[in-house]
């Protein structure tokens, strides 16, 4: 279940609006892209209040892991790749916020899955709405 529960303020003030309510699949999201790219940024962004509060990552990949694996791995991402040890409070509404699928690109059976996960994701996005972490309370 998507969670998007209310996290302290950030010290940094805003620049830009959040982006929309999303849910970004990434394929090959154990690797090593996904690991020094994408988690740093996308924490980057929820740091400076650019995430929406109904945001989520659906990632896939062919390692076997489970989804809390995923999250660790997530963690220690952000903070190797981020030049912090980041926010506890918004690393946990962040990992909250990532989803795991293992699966190859390739298999035409994944893609079922994927569109249940997504599915899920999507009621979950829309009927929970608490603020983002690093939100005043405003929508």
């Amino acid at each position: 279940m998507l969670d998007t529960a209310t996290m302290p303020v950030a010290a940094q003030t805003r620049v830009g609006r959040p982006g929309d309510p999303c849910v970004m699949v990434i394929f090959g999201a154990a690797g090593d892209l996904t690991r020094r790219k994408l988690v740093p940024a996308l924490y980057n962004l929820a740091r400076n209040q650019l995430l929406s509060r109904e945001f989520a990552v659906l990632g896939i990949a062919h390692s076997s892991m489970s989804e809390e694996e995923f999250r660790k791995k997530v963690v220690e991402d952000v903070r190797q790749y981020t030049g912090n040890d980041g926010d506890p409070d918004l690393i946990e509404w962040f990992i909250r916020h990532m989803y795991y699928v293992t699966g190859e690109f390739e298999d035409k059976n994944i893609y079922p899955q994927l569109k249940s996960h997504l599915v899920r994701r999507t009621v979950t996005i829309s009927s929970i709405l608490r603020p983002h972490p690093t939100s005043s309370g405003q929508s």
